[in-house]
């Protein structure tokens, strides 16, 4: 089992991570645009398997809207007025105030982020709408198992803010993970296996993904919900054509942001050599919930 160190190497565009020689992804602190367009910022892009290969999409030709793994709404408003769209990334902005690189325990490291979003449609711009604090840690690899987690935090900066996923039955919006879909793609969650539908599929604290992202032998991608984030259990849109996949929240209804306390969202994603049974990932599930800042063991 590797317990390399995780290093981490800032340049004008962000910060790519890596455990010795082997990058593990790279966060896109600075916007980036296609021809122009689509200028977004905060996510992280590319992401790579453990041989090495790309398991993100950017600016994909379907939706040049998707970012490798980002979290982002349709709607925002205040007091009813609407503020920007970060999912289509139509007049919004994300402001990285802060990026601060960090060691955590067990050779673990870190990004400690402060990001502001703003719109001209909120006070000109000139004031953030929703101040953003996200730590991303990253993991050294075991011999079969990467992780990467999320805990990103949410505020707003007045009273009547309110956030909500697409205005209609499929409610997208939050967390997602626009990653390569092959041919064998395959879902199971703690319900059982999975079949993408129009909208929905119930709510699971995790949800993993099998197939041959990047050679004819299958690997997996997980997803652990941890207990503490808004609106736990969540539902899942799934997609096995040309999309993302998400644990939604809220859902096509907007719920009110607070501007004291903030609304918390957190993740773990871990990509697999194996396709694990469902035993062993509520065993992940279980240790993720006792231990947040703890690697899972594979």
């Amino acid at each position: 089992m590797s317990q390399d160190a995780i290093s981490l190497q800032a340049n004008e565009d962000g910060v790519w991570v890596s455990a010795n020689d082997t990058r593990i992804c790279f966060y896109q602190r600075a916007l980036n645009q296609r021809d122009g367009k689509h200028a977004c910022a905060h996510y992280l892009h590319p992401v790579y398997d453990l041989d090495g290969d790309e398991l993100t999409e950017d600016f994909p030709k379907d939706h040049l809207h998707h970012r490798g793994l980002f979290w982002a709404w349709h709607q925002l408003t205040v007091h009813g007025h609407p503020i920007g769209d970060g999912w289509m990334i139509e007049r919004f902005n994300w402001d990285v105030k802060e990026c601060e690189s960090v060691d955590r325990s067990n050779n673990a490291a870190g990004l400690n982020l402060l990001v502001h979003w703003t719109s001209p449609d909120f006070k000109k711009g000139e004031q953030p709408v929703v101040v953003e604090e996200t730590a991303l840690t990253f993991f050294p690899d075991q011999e079969n198992l990467r992780q990467i987690d999320f805990d990103v935090q949410l505020k707003a900066t007045s009273a009547g803010t309110r956030i909500g996923g697409s205005n209609d039955d499929k409610g997208y919006g939050g967390f997602s993970l626009r990653v390569k879909m092959p041919d064998d793609l395959r879902f199971a969650s703690q319900n059982g296996p999975e079949v993408p539908a129009y909208a929905t599929v119930a709510a699971s604290p995790w949800m993993t993904m099998r197939g041959s992202f990047n050679s004819a032998k299958q690997s997996s991608i997980t997803v652990l919900t941890h207990p503490v984030s808004v609106g736990y259990p969540q539902p899942w849109i799934l997609r096995s054509k040309r999309s993302m996949q998400n644990p939604v929240w809220p859902g096509q209804h907007p719920v009110e942001l607070s501007d004291t306390q903030p609304t918390r969202l957190r993740y773990r994603v871990l990509i697999h050599r194996g396709t694990e049974d469902s035993q062993t990932i509520n065993r992940w599930q279980r240790s993720y919930i006792e231990d947040a800042s703890a690697a899972v063991v594979a």
